[in-house]
């Protein structure tokens, strides 16, 4: 798991709970913040692997593609793409669509 902040704040939010912290990759940790494709790159780094991002952010979406990193984008009301950065190949509405295009890509 891969979260835009730093340790402290991630240890007081409902999912700090759920996963071990072994797994979890803050960017205090990492030593960089989205947008930077850096923090992508060292995730894939630290993950020993390929990632797939989902992403509700244009952020989010620019620095995982500029790190070469498959992205899926989960549509939010409200949340639209930079219109000067990269567009994702794969965009769903809901959790069911984003099982699914991870389904799919595991398939290719």
């Amino acid at each position: 798991m891969l979260s835009n902040v730093d340790d402290g704040l991630f240890a007081r939010t409902k999912v700090a709970g759920l996963v071990a912290d072994d797994a979890v990759l803050t960017s205090q940790r990492l030593g960089v913040y989205k947008p930077s494709p850096q923090v992508y790159r060292r995730a894939r780094e630290r993950a020993g692997g390929e990632l797939v991002h989902v992403a509700t952010s244009a952020r989010g979406v620019r620095g995982a593609l500029e790190a070469g990193i498959r992205v899926i984008r989960l549509r939010r009301p409200g949340r639209r793409l930079d219109p000067d950065g990269p567009t994702p190949p794969v965009e769903v509405d809901g959790i069911a669509g984003v099982a699914a295009a991870l389904d799919e890509g595991q398939r290719r």
